[in-house]
């Protein structure tokens, strides 16, 4: 039956409160298992499979990713922040520094969706082009001489790593003019800068790293002869509601996420960028879990690595410190601990979310 205006008109509409919480009541609904999807889809992509199987198990992939986009864009669109701080501009670099930077182009090869847009919201108001891959086979295919003043390369991708898709890059280049490569890792372990050298990088930037130093990094490469940027803001510790404790035990850093929104003079990237955290690592936990639970070392080994990375980039420092030890346990064969860390996380995954909804998404 064709539906009237007058119909239109009786039928009942949500207001922006209304609308608010029921996109906060489905985002919630479709977390949970969202999350046990993705997460059990990324260990899936990580072992061997058919093209059929693998086509399959991506299409899953991001389709479940593309609909957790859409539900916080949702949320962001109608996010109603109770703790902003005062507006206080976009970061802007020194004139001479964003006009000779304009139209630079930087590949950022990261397989970690929470570093990537971390990076990319620092770069691109320096007046960078930043063009984003999530694996070194896709950090390859992009790749063309000339076309990039720039590779931000994460050295441990599934697939094809860092330092393996920095070799093909070099053999793509053959003589031609060099594009500097900067290795950005997790990795401390002794002997992995010289690595990353080896394969054909040329600087190291170790994760967790300050937005002063990254900026700092780039520069170095893209205008070594300038030096115009602000002071390194790393030693922002000693501000208050910078730390957040429970007991003598530091949980988290909130620098760079108050770095950020002083920068932007929004609170809205703080609370983009905290939902990727939290979904990202979520579905990891999941995938970390399955392979605690089948004692495969070197799918453990990835995820663990990438927790590592993506909490010391955040801030969630504990996180950080726990998956480290079990990352360093496993890699000398010891699994014995596996699931016990993997429960671990997941509490203090919990732990994180509470600060947040009280200090970033304003839920007191």
């Amino acid at each position: 039956m064709r539906r009237t205006s007058s119909d239109a008109a009786a039928e009942p509409t949500l207001g922006g409160e209304e609308a608010l919480e029921l996109l906060r009541k489905l985002s919630h609904d479709l977390r949970d298992p969202m999350t046990n999807v993705l997460g059990s889809t990324e260990l899936l992509l990580e072992s061997e499979l058919d093209v059929s199987q693998r086509l399959a198990a991506e299409n899953v992939h991001r389709s479940g990713r593309e609909l957790l986009d859409v539900v916080d864009r949702l949320l962001a669109a109608h996010q109603i922040s109770k703790s902003a701080p005062p507006s206080s501009g976009e970061f802007r670099a020194a004139p001479r520094v964003a006009a000779v930077l304009s139209g630079r182009r930087i590949l950022l090869a990261e397989d970690n969706l929470f570093n990537r847009t971390l990076i990319e919201h620092v770069l691109e108001p320096m007046g960078c082009q930043v063009d984003k891959v999530a694996s070194g086979t896709d950090a390859v295919k992009a790749f063309r001489p000339g076309r990039y003043d720039l590779v931000l390369m994460d050295c441990q991708m599934p697939e094809l790593d860092g330092l393996a898709a920095t070799r093909q890059i070099r053999s793509i280049e053959a003589g031609k003019s060099r594009v500097p490569v900067v290795a950005v890792t997790a990795g401390t372990v002794s002997g992995a800068r010289r690595a990353c050298l080896e394969a054909g990088m040329d600087d190291f930037l170790a994760k967790p790293f300050s937005l002063g130093r990254l900026r700092k990094k780039v520069l170095e490469w893209l205008l070594p002869t300038i030096d115009s940027e602000p002071p390194d803001p790393e030693e922002r510790k000693s501000e208050p509601n910078v730390l957040v404790t429970l007991g003598d035990d530091q949980v988290m850093d909130m620098s760079r996420l108050q770095e950020l929104a002083h920068e932007s003079g929004s609170q809205q990237i703080v609370v983009e960028l905290s939902r990727i955290f939290l979904d990202d690592v979520a579905r990891r936990i999941v995938a970390l879990g399955l392979a605690a639970k089948a004692r495969d070392q070197r799918a453990y080994l990835n995820v663990i690595h990438a927790v590592k990375g993506a909490s010391g980039n955040f801030g969630a420092v504990r996180m950080a410190r726990i998956a480290e030890a079990s990352e360093r346990q496993a890699k000398h064969g010891n699994l014995s601990e596996v699931d016990s860390a993997v429960v671990e996380l997941g509490r203090e995954l919990e732990v994180v979310r509470v600060i947040l909804d009280r200090k970033v998404f304003g839920n007191a």
